[in-house]
């Protein structure tokens, strides 16, 4: 029989597949209803119609949902919701529900309260004085710190902190020596569970270009965040024209929800780059394509991307700052860069080579299986949640 009976789950975004937050916190969730069926979920979440989509699997996991606005996301619509209800587990999901602690520590005494903030904020700050950007941004260091102050108070009030790598756990108990916390990572998302040999292969959705007569080097995103768009950019700037140099038929082939705006259309005017936009099942485009890209800015946000690839072992290039967190291992399952040099060699040697690309996506692909599902982590997240 399980310890908790009544979970309560205030989460900034929506679990859906619009977006890899929600997504993350959605397959979580579906881990947690196997692990636990008769357990009681509620979920408490903040809509955006901008990135929402895909959410209808919420109303199968949740016992009972309620959906409000941004303005309605507050301390006060948990007395006007819960209020007078048990709970015997309060989780926290992302940064932003951090500023329920207060109250859901006085309204569920006796509740354990996990606070799962994705992105931990002192690493960031510590990030935004070690590479100088405190001198080209005196309004992002404020905030960064406004941030980090919320989040220590916030860890501090709470039972649990879950990060997301164990380079972020190290950073928050640099700050909190003696948090409890535990490490859980993104997994592979496993909203279209057939794995990549059983998916029947047909066109894309949408697009002109032929994969067949092509080399394509995949670029997906499930919106068009800021980070998103910086490292869309960066790769178009300062790679794009340096493998289309090397590579005579090669084109950038760009996925995601809201990657099709007037910021990504100036930065698209170019015959090898094929802007599709939002897709809803990528299988058959990663399936044919020949190179997957996850360059990072600040190093947040892409990591999904990578167990994305692997899934249909496509090979990847990554930004070498995103390396120290994941278990694919350089030179073997991923090719990491740490330049823009660097990075457009990668992706010319696996253009120009099939045997070097099937061997790094097939073994991305048994790193991905054996160490990247959410079933591997069945034991942590029976831990965390006191299943």
């Amino acid at each position: 029989m399980c310890q908790v009976q009544n979970i309560l789950l205030l989460s900034y975004y929506v679990p859906c597949i619009g977006h890899a937050g929600g997504l993350r916190v959605l397959d979580l969730y579906r881990k947690i209803r196997e692990l636990a069926p008769s357990v009681n979920i509620t979920l408490l979440a903040r809509t955006d119609n901008n990135i929402d989509w895909g959410f209808d699997e919420i109303y199968e996991i949740f016992d009972e949902v309620y959906l409000v606005s941004k303005d309605d996301f507050s301390p006060s619509v948990l007395k006007r919701f819960v209020d007078g209800k048990l709970f015997d587990c309060i989780d926290l999901q992302f940064h932003q529900s951090g500023k329920f602690v207060s109250l859901a520590r006085n309204m569920f005494v006796n509740a354990r309260i996990i606070f799962s903030p994705l992105e931990i904020q002192s690493r960031w700050l510590w990030e935004r004085v070690r590479t100088r950007a405190v001198h080209l941004d005196l309004i992002g260091l404020i905030e960064s710190i406004y941030l980090t102050i919320q989040e220590i108070y916030y860890a501090n009030n709470t039972d649990l902190v879950v990060c997301v790598s164990p380079v972020d756990e190290r950073e928050i108990k640099k700050v909190l020596p003696h948090l409890k916390s535990i490490y859980l990572p993104t997994c592979v998302p496993n909203h279209n569970p057939k794995p990549a040999e059983d998916h029947d292969i047909d066109g894309p959705e949408r697009g002109t270009f032929n994969l067949n007569e092509t080399l394509t080097v995949v670029y997906f995103a499930h919106w068009g965040s800021g980070e998103n768009m910086a490292s869309l950019q960066w790769y178009i700037h300062n790679v794009h024209p340096l493998v289309k140099a090397e590579v005579f038929n090669y084109k950038l082939v760009i996925l995601g929800r809201g990657m099709i705006s007037e910021a990504c259309d100036k930065l698209v005017k170019d015959s090898a780059i094929e802007l599709i936009g939002e897709i809803e099942d990528p299988s058959a485009i990663f399936q044919r394509a020949s190179v997957g890209i996850s360059p990072s800015v600040i190093g947040g946000g892409m990591k999904g991307k990578i167990h994305q690839y692997a899934r249909y072992r496509l090979p990847c290039v990554a930004s070498f700052k995103l390396g120290e967190d994941l278990l694919y291992e350089q030179g073997s399952s991923i090719l990491f860069a740490d330049n823009a040099g660097e990075f457009a060699e990668h992706c010319v040697k696996l253009l120009n080579n099939p045997e070097l690309r099937n061997g790094i996506g097939d073994r991305a692909y048994d790193v991905c299986s054996k160490s990247y599902s959410w079933e591997s982590y069945s034991a942590d997240i029976r831990n965390i949640y006191g299943l």
